[in-house]
Formats: C-alpha cells, sequence, structure tokens
C-alpha cells in the first residue's frame, strides 16, 4: 500500500481576514468563514465554536485555548499552526492539512481527521476519544501520552509515530501502516489488535 496523496486543497483568492474583524463578526453572529486568508492569524482564548473554516488559508495561525467546538476545518491547510491546550470537541478536519502542527493537549473527542494530512504533528497528551483517523496520514507524528480510546485509526499512516504511553484500548488499527512505530508503555487494543502492515 503505497503512500495516499495530500489532500488537494482549493486554489482560489481569498480575502483576508483580521483577528479583530473575524471576533467582530462571529459576535455579530456570522459562522461562515470559508475561504478566507488567515494565515498567521492569532486568536488564542476566543470563542469561536461551530464556525465554518472550510478550505481557508490558516497556516501558522495562533489557537492556543480557543474554543471551538464543532468547528468546520474540512479542506483547511493549517500547517505548523499552534492549537494547544484548546477545545476542539467534534471539531472536523476531514481532508484538511495540519503538517508540523502543534495540537498538545487539546481536547479532540469525537473530532473528524479522516484523509487529513498530520505528518510531523504534535499530538502528545491529547484527548482523541471516539474520534475518526480513518486514512489520515500520522507518519512521524508524537501522539505521547494521548488518549485514542475508541479511535478509529484504519487505514492510517503511522509510519515512525510515537505512540509511547498512549492509550489505545478499543482502538481501530485495522489495515494501518505501523512500519516504525514506538509503543513504549503504550496500553494496547483488547485481543491484541495490532496488525503491522507495510
Amino acid at each position: 500500500m503505497g503512500k495516499p496523496a495530500k489532500p488537494q486543497l482549493a486554489v482560489a483568492t481569498r480575502k483576508r481576514m483580521t483577528a479583530q474583524e473575524l471576533v467582530e463578526c462571529y459576535g455579530a453572529g456570522q459562522r461562515d468563514f470559508r475561504n478566507l486568508d488567515l494565515a498567521g492569524i492569532h486568536f488564542g482564548e476566543a470563542d469561536l465554536s461551530h464556525c465554518t473554516f472550510s478550505e481557508s488559508d490558516l497556516r501558522d495561525a495562533q489557537l492556543m485555548q480557543a474554543k471551538l467546538e464543532g468547528a468546520n476545518f474540512s479542506r483547511a491547510d493549517l500547517s505548523h499552526a499552534v492549537l494547544t491546550h484548546a477545545y476542539l470537541h467534534q471539531a472536523n478536519f476531514a481532508k484538511a492539512l495540519l503538517d508540523g502542527a502543534n495540537l498538545q493537549s487539546s481536547d479532540l473527542t469525537g473530532a473528524n481527521f479522516k484523509g487529513a494530512s498530520l505528518e510531523g504533528c504534535n499530538l502528545s497528551h491529547v484527548d482523541l476519544q471516539d474520534s475518526n483517523l480513518c486514512e489520515a496520514d500520522l507518519s512521524r507524528a508524537n501522539l505521547a501520552w494521548a488518549d485514542l480510546s475508541r479511535t478509529n485509526l484504519s487505514g492510517a499512516q503511522l509510519v515512525q509515530a510515537n505512540l509511547s504511553w498512549a492509550d489505545l484500548d478499543h482502538t481501530n488499527l485495522h489495515d494501518a501502516i505501523q512500519r516504525g512505530v514506538q509503543f513504549e508503555g503504550a496500553r494496547l487494543p483488547r485481543g491484541g489488535g495490532l496488525t503491522k502492515r507495510g
């Protein structure tokens, strides 16, 4: 099984919006912020729950401690973004780019990362219970101490990923590529559900 191609993001002229403008629009009731240029934006600790950021450019964005419950980042570019200690319960990152992003210690319970690219992403100490990482690329990602209970990692790329001390109870690793994965101290799926492929 070869490595899947990176998600293809829409190439279009994007309107630039500042953090202040975005927060003001949110306060006025706007929730649709798709296809915007938000690269490098800083709105840490802001409450932007249930917003749509689909296909927006959020590269290098600073979202520390932001409340983004149910936010939609599908096909957005969050490469090297910082979302540490963020609340991202049931957020949608389907086919998003998160290469090199830092999500350390964030709440990602029930989040959807199907087909997303998370190469080299820092996911240490995150809560990913009941999340969907089906077919996601987690090559060289740091998942140390992450809670992956009941997470769907079927078909995921885990090449050289760090899963040391992670909780993989009832995790679905069917057809996951697990070459060079670190499992030191990890709580493995019950019934020996690890099937190394690749």
